[in-house]
């Protein structure tokens, strides 16, 4: 009978264990949560630090002085920003958290956001420029449109690793070699010409590059109109990318709107901007705009066509400033919207993400 009851006893106590168990394990995954998502985002700020201080260490040391940093990225890392004096990464979560850094120079160039272990070289390749990375890039074209009227006109070209030999392409062909000359490391110069760039049908722009062997840098366009007052006037829909989640690189900073290469677009106080983007956003997703509010104001961003509103954020006066702009309401998934802003802004560049 003791036995039994001892038994007996003993299971009750294994079961109470259990429910115990069974009580206690959700606040111990989410402690555990908790405690891996403080350490994705001490990680990445460690990186935006590190690269940081980095940019300013060169930046005060003049062109031409470089630094290694050796960087840990841990997962869950979305996406990352180098663009003006902004340097950020996306840690992905319910909530997404943006990590932002100011620097005192500006910065061009890219931040790895995969997991892993890098070292990343930090450059200056300009009085006011530091470069993140490193290799033969083309950064921008200054300016990026010209007119026959206005011919034979000098285009600056800004890149970074250009050496005497490298070669100027036109759309993946050689440009005139006695028509363009390597100033710097850091800078192509050359002569437009009505022989090399006249206008194309529809005055679809040309696909400039340089070339050092079989390296090849990516595309900038240049515009070419029968006249200078067609200069400025593209519609900046059209240079709006969207990315997702699947770490597919595309261009997000525009060619046209760049403050690097003093391009932007001003938009008028309570003028609607529209937006086409390549994929559908829907409510969760954003648009990271960055921008200049000639006035404290606020962006509204409406479903195309209508006064709807679906998202909000403010913005301060004379500030050039890195702003997410968020979908909080439901809704049908849209390639298309538009932008309003009730103060005049200029616009430096645009990119869709969706979560």
């Amino acid at each position: 009978m003791i036995s039994i009851k001892k038994a007996q006893t003993n299971l009750e106590y294994f079961f109470l264990t259990l429910l115990l168990l069974a009580f206690l394990l959700p606040f111990v995954y989410n402690a555990l949560q908790a405690a891996h998502k403080s350490h994705q985002i001490l990680s990445a700020d460690n990186v935006l630090n590190d690269v940081e201080s980095a940019t300013g260490s060169v930046y005060e040391l003049g062109p031409g002085n470089q630094k290694t940093v050796y960087v840990k990225v841990p997962n869950g890392i979305t996406g990352s920003v180098v663009k003006g004096n902004i340097l950020s990464i996306d840690v992905a979560s319910k909530q997404p958290v943006a990590l932002v850094k100011q620097t005192t120079p500006k910065i061009v160039g890219t931040l790895p956001y995969e997991k892993g272990s890098y070292h990343i070289k930090v450059k200056s390749i300009k009085n006011d420029l530091v470069r993140i990375g490193e290799g033969l890039e083309l950064f921008a074209i200054t300016p990026n449109c010209a007119s026959t009227t206005g011919m034979p006109q000098t285009i600056e070209l800004l890149g970074d690793e250009f050496k005497t030999t490298s070669t100027l392409l036109k759309d993946g062909i050689p440009y005139a070699t006695n028509q363009y000359t390597i100033i710097d490391l850091a800078t192509l110069q050359f002569t437009a010409l009505q022989s090399e760039l006249p206008p194309k049908t529809n005055f679809e722009p040309y696909l400039l590059s340089v070339q050092n062997g079989a390296e090849v840098t990516e595309t900038k366009k240049l515009y070419v109109y029968p006249t200078q007052n067609l200069c400025g006037t593209l519609n900046p829909t059209l240079l709006i990318e969207s990315r997702d989640n699947s770490h597919t690189s595309i261009e997000d900073l525009t060619d046209q709107l760049s403050e690097d290469d003093g391009h932007y677009y001003t938009l008028p106080t309570n003028e609607l901007l529209h937006l086409e983007l390549t994929n559908t956003q829907k409510q969760g997703d954003y648009t990271l705009i960055a921008i200049r509010c000639h006035a404290t104001g606020t962006l509204n961003l409406l479903r195309e066509g209508t006064t709807t509103i679906v998202g909000t954020a403010s913005c301060t006066a004379n500030t050039w400033e890195t702003i997410k702009l968020y979908i909080t309401t439901p809704g049908p998934a849209s390639k298309t919207w538009d932008i309003q802003i009730t103060t005049k802004a200029d616009i430096d560049y645009l990119s869709g993400w969706t979560i």
